[in-house]
């Protein structure tokens, strides 16, 4: 009897899901981000290990944007595709007694990723989204370095693949234009880097 009423349960919730499912989409976005993520160690010490009279800062620069495309399979199971630019980060190390010291240099980011995308609905036009996908990143990086007893800038460029997830809320303004607040954590170059974004999505 248990067997039975679990069966006739989920066939329910099966036919309930076919009843309200929408005819499949397409729909592209932009995303305005501010993320979190460690400061990036541009090795100024071992750079001006032997120098006084230096100043060295280093700050965030920029601004983080996601642009996606999407297909909605029905109410529920989604995927995007998404270019990530991540925020920059920049150093300046120069001499404050008119010394010949002037470098500088950043740490910059890109990802194209591919997420499934998870929806559930709570009202016709508001919904909770989970998301599971890979990402491929890369990463420009300058470090500052002793060349010859001279500070110096050397570049690096690396690449590699992680596990992204997010989680957010999709509010459908019409039946063209959405709303979408995402939480995403996307590791990048060892790091996690975690973006709070407000998206703007068309469907069609």
């Amino acid at each position: 009897m248990r067997f039975i009423r679990f069966g006739l349960l989920f066939l329910s919730v099966v036919l309930s899901f076919q009843s309200i499912a929408e005819t499949p989409y397409y729909y592209v976005g932009v995303a305005a981000q501010e993320q979190s993520t460690r400061s990036v160690n541009f090795s100024p010490d071992t750079a001006i290990e032997n120098y006084n009279n230096i100043d060295y800062t280093a700050q965030f620069s920029g601004t983080a944007y996601r642009l996606f495309a999407g297909y909605s399979f029905n109410n529920y199971i989604a995927t995007e595709i998404d270019y990530t630019s991540y925020e920059k980060q920049e150093f300046t190390m120069v001499s404050n007694n008119g010394g010949d010291i002037d470098l500088a240099g950043s740490s910059d980011s890109q990802s194209l990723g591919m997420q499934a995308v998870v929806n559930l609905p709570f009202r016709q036009d508001f919904s909770v989204r989970l998301k599971l996908g890979v990402i491929a990143w890369h990463n420009s990086l300058d470090t500052l370095s002793l060349v010859e007893s001279q500070p110096s800038v050397s570049n690096d460029d690396s690449t590699g693949f992680e596990v992204s997830s997010g989680l957010g809320f999709h509010y459908a303004l019409t039946r063209r234009v959405s709303f979408i607040f995402d939480w995403d954590n996307r590791p990048v170059k060892s790091a996690n880097v975690e973006s709070i974004g407000l998206s703007l999505a068309y469907a069609f």
